[in-house]
């Protein structure tokens, strides 16, 4: 998991994360609680791309064992 220190928009889990080049480095799934858009401070996360390949890979969705299981 790659943590992020900067807001992301609600609605944009799935979107890239991108490096300081523009590559692919991750996608985003997720926001710290109390991580807000409009706020400086917010922690999100991605998931890298080798772990996304991985899953894929793996059966994609089907593969991911819900949270909580």
């Amino acid at each position: 998991m790659i943590e992020v220190s900067a807001p992301v928009k609600h609605g944009n889990s799935g979107g890239p994360l991108l490096d300081a080049r523009g590559r692919l480095v991750g996608v985003v799934f997720a926001a710290a609680p109390g991580a807000s858009y409009t706020t400086s401070s917010g922690i999100t996360f991605a998931l890298p791309l080798n772990s996304t390949r991985a899953l894929s890979q793996q059966g994609g969705s089907e593969a991911v064992q819900p949270c909580g299981l």
